[in-house]
């Protein structure tokens, strides 16, 4: 059974994945148009941004003050960020030096070592938020 927009499996709450079409998924991959929406839902970022206190633009400034009094292990944890965001996908656009993307995607890498605070920053977290924010293009959506 399909829904109005031609998506198989949608409820009210969320999408169901059955077999077949994680099968199809798995083959075909997921057009464009339907990324961000399949994302939130199988992912359970949209349950989890609805029931949780984090909420990126209060978090910002609380990091970037943190790191600049060296709280919380921020500073090493900042630097490690500015190494890293100049290194990954060197030859995007969005990420290239002096391109739009980079105050961002470094915000977003130090807002969510500051909330997670007893994770902090790993290596890999740069590869998945930039994708996070090239696909939501919003910083919020992509915390």
């Amino acid at each position: 059974m399909r829904d109005r927009y031609g998506m198989p499996g949608r409820k009210e709450h969320g999408f169901k994945c059955n077999e077949e079409m994680a099968e199809m998924v798995l083959q075909c991959g997921i057009s464009g148009r339907w990324r961000k929406v399949m994302w939130r839902e199988w992912s359970r970022a949209k349950e989890e941004m609805q029931r949780s206190d984090a909420n990126y633009a209060t978090f910002l400034p609380k990091a970037e003050e943190a790191s600049r009094f060296k709280c919380h292990g921020m500073y090493e944890q900042e630097k490690q960020i500015n190494l890293d965001v100049e290194k990954t996908f060197p030859d995007h656009p969005h990420y290239m030096a002096g391109g739009n993307g980079l105050l961002p995607f470094r915000s977003v890498l130090l807002v969510f070592s500051y909330h997670q605070d007893r994770l902090g920053y790993l290596q890999g977290m740069n590869c998945v938020a930039g994708v996070l924010l090239l696909l939501f293009e919003n910083e919020q959506e992509a915390f």
